[in-house]
């Protein structure tokens, strides 16, 4: 019966030890991520998305908070005819988001940009926000370099893509597409055959379909052109995520491990209170569950003890009248 109450008392430790570190994980992921099921609120302010042209970053980077910032310019020794696509990515956390989209929404005005697209989540006070801004191509640049100044950057990306070939080859098509359409329409105007004006109506049918294709790439191009596409995400956090410097030395190494072991201890700390502190009312439904079930363990031992002690009581009695009788 001993045996029984400890692995009763073990089961239940472990139990609560389970659900403390899943309230724990949990928050933690809450706090740092902002990650929750998405109410999207998208936002379409001028035309629908239209496809992007995307390549490996190339000119600068930044990680961890920390820019690695390079002499590239945007354009460098590029012929006239050239048609650059530029792309950005930048992810950015803060404290005071309000204040951070507040700063945004005014910088993309100041540069003639809008919100393409904007999504929003919110988990548990932690908000964050999704946005595609399209800003002028002349723009790009002032506009890439003063993003995220009220914020922490997390993570900065830019890339740029000359599509001049494939511009001026498809404005090709397009004339002579055009060209086609006028003498196709002028043979129609003279022929008096009804099997060549079917042929003709056919070919011109067909000429009217590539050339509005045609139109439709372009105007993709010179909207991809004119006006470039930065992806941003601004998170809400509770306190600003820090970068370890490198540590030279066992020492040092040995001091930054205890040091970041101190910060992850305490947030954890923090966001278990947190957690227990949203979801006190199933924690005491839990604690009264338990205390019930050890109650009703203990009761049940109790009574299988006094049932064992009554009976050797009766054997070691009868062991006794039995001696008497002999």
């Amino acid at each position: 019966m001993k045996k029984i109450r400890i692995s009763c008392i073990v089961l239940a430790a472990f139990m609560l030890l389970s659900l403390l570190a899943g309230c724990s994980a949990s928050s933690k992921f809450a706090a740092d991520n902002g990650a929750a099921p998405r109410e999207s609120i998208k936002n379409e302010s001028q035309a629908a998305s239209e496809e992007g042209y995307y390549e490996a970053p190339s000119e600068d980077t930044v990680y961890g908070g920390t820019a690695y910032e390079t002499d590239v310019p945007f354009t460098q020794n590029l012929p006239d005819n050239a048609k650059l696509i530029y792309t950005a990515s930048v992810e950015m956390e803060t404290t005071e988001f309000d204040a951070a989209a507040k700063s945004l929404n005014m910088l993309a005005n100041e540069m003639g940009g809008y919100f393409e697209s904007s999504s929003f989540d919110n988990y548990s006070n932690y908000r964050h926000a999704y946005y595609t801004v399209r800003v002028p191509s002349a723009k790009f640049a002032d506009f890439y370099s003063r993003v995220g100044e009220n914020c922490t950057i997390k993570n900065k990306v830019h890339s740029s893509k000359n599509i001049g070939e494939d511009y001026y080859d498809v404005e090709a098509r397009l004339v002579t597409q055009k060209t086609k359409l006028e003498r196709l329409q002028a043979l129609l105007a003279k022929s008096t055959n009804l099997k060549d004006i079917i042929t003709l109506e056919g070919s011109i049918s067909e000429t009217e379909l590539a050339i509005e294709h045609l139109s439709g790439t372009l105007r993709k191009y010179d909207s991809l052109v004119g006006y470039s596409t930065i992806d941003i995400s601004l998170r809400e956090v509770y306190r600003i995520s820090e970068t370890e410097e490198a540590a030279i030395g066992f020492g040092a190494k040995l001091a930054a491990a205890f040091k970041s072991g101190g910060r992850s201890f305490v947030d954890g700390l923090q966001s278990m209170m947190i957690g227990f502190a949203r979801n006190w009312a199933g924690w005491l439904i839990f604690i009264i569950i338990v205390v019930v079930v050890w109650l009703v363990i203990r009761g049940v031992i109790r009574r299988r003890r006094k049932k064992k002690a009554k009976k050797l009581m009766e054997i070691e009695a009868a062991k006794n009248n039995s001696g008497e009788k002999q």
